[in-house]
């Protein structure tokens, strides 16, 4: 119920993936992205999850889990984490490499009820295998999206304590 409320109580935007952050689907390319990288803050996003910097604070990702649904949602947040961006973009993506073979995972659009195209800040994808390789203590995972034209990466550092696995 939590999660279907989450859906329906917010606007939308699109995020895309950055040129070059893969050299292959599924191949993680291993290059510096320090101009890019996001650090994670301690305090709880407007939906629950998890803050991470994009660039130099400019924008935020906020990282939330639905357990019950093996759903993992990203939501593009302003420079002081509060309000959405819309972006338009057809998805966004996550690399996880460590733990066995890269990975790529496509998180796509997540709409309100009743829109199914346009703008949105929140992109989802369902299922273990992304669920799983976030909660690897073994496994890299970094988020990569494109915001105004310009990419963005940053790496998703994810909090064991406070849940089960």
């Amino acid at each position: 119920m939590r999660s279907l409320l989450f859906i329906a109580l917010y606007t939308t935007a699109v995020v895309a993936v950055p040129h070059g952050v893969l050299s292959a689907p599924g191949v993680y390319e291993d290059h510096d992205h320090a101009a890019h990288e996001g650090h994670r803050h301690d305090e709880e996003g407007p939906h629950g999850g998890v803050l991470f910097a994009l660039g130099n604070e400019e924008y935020h990702a906020e990282l939330v889990f639905d357990e019950e649904r093996n759903q993992v949602t990203v939501v593009v947040l302003d420079s002081a984490a509060k309000g959405q961006i819309a972006l338009q973009e057809p998805h966004m993506l996550i690399n996880v490499r460590g733990g066995g073979a890269p990975r790529q995972h496509k998180l796509t659009p997540l709409y309100a009820d009743g829109q199914n195209a346009g703008p949105t800040a929140m992109y989802a994808a369902v299922g273990k295998t992304l669920m799983n390789d976030l909660h690897s203590h073994n496994a890299v995972a970094k988020l990569a999206l494109r915001i105004a034209g310009k990419p963005y990466s940053t790496t998703l550092h994810h909090d064991h304590s406070g849940h089960q696995h």
